[in-house]
């Protein structure tokens, strides 16, 4: 991949390949558990008995084949009751199970495996709502969120839990940002990537790639040009 670019341009490729954060799929369990153990520090059986587990997943993708309903149908089928015993912890799979139950319990927690820039989020947030679902009753859980996510989502009111924040890969560090900035916008005249995804789907500049690359990771990483460009993390085709 290196051999499509110059000095400069390579040397910022290999910077951002140092911070890239690859999860693997034999980590999706732990990293769940980490982030379900800071919901659980925050919120004691005393304050929270009864939680409902679901996928973050919107309307328009509810018949979709996403990440966050692989990983719920992995967590629901692996979850230690013994490990939170002190809990009841009920796993529906659609937003229709949850809008129906969601009156049973203490908290909802919306679960991903990662999270952009917010805006499904958001969406999704804002549908429960609608059906009479309390945003206070709603946690979101994810295995990785971008600040950008996670900052829209404490502006929204929504709180958050994690097991890893991860800055933009450029703007969120001064050293030298306006150069490399330019140096990937001619990176990406050379990769041409899809209308809208220049820096990341609206522009999140995530250096992550999890079972699948988002494409909200820098699209020189994913995104093939038709076979044309080796990137080393293309994006499965769907």
């Amino acid at each position: 991949m290196l051999a499509f670019f110059n000095e400069s341009q390579q040397e910022l490729l290999i910077k951002l390949t140092e911070d890239f954060l690859w999860i693997r799929f034999t980590d999706y369990l732990n990293l769940f558990y980490r982030a379900f153990d800071e919901f659980i520090k925050e919120y004691p059986p005393s304050k929270c008995s009864k939680i409902i587990v679901a996928p973050l997943i919107t309307q328009d993708d509810i018949n979709k084949h996403k990440s966050s309903s692989f990983l719920h149908y992995m967590v629901s089928n692996e979850f230690d009751p013994k490990r939170y015993a002190s809990y009841e912890t009920q796993f529906v799979d659609n937003n229709a199970k949850l809008i129906q139950k969601a009156g049973e319990c203490d908290k909802v927690c919306l679960i991903d495996d990662f999270i952009g820039a917010g805006a499904q989020a958001h969406s999704v947030v804002e549908y429960l709502e609608t059906k009479g679902v309390s945003r206070k009753k709603i946690v979101i859980l994810s295995l990785v969120i971008q600040s950008i996510g996670y900052d829209r989502c404490c502006n929204e009111n929504v709180e958050v839990f994690y097991a890893y924040l991860r800055n933009r890969g450029i703007s969120d560090n001064p050293e030298r940002c306006l150069e490399r900035t330019e140096l990937m916008k001619q990176i990406e005249e050379i990769v041409s990537p899809p209308f809208g995804y220049n820096f990341g789907r609206e522009r999140t500049e995530a250096l992550v790639r999890m079972i699948d690359t988002p494409n909200n990771t820098f699209p020189v990483f994913w995104c093939t040009k038709s076979g044309y460009f080796p990137a080393p993390f293309p994006r499965k085709q769907k």
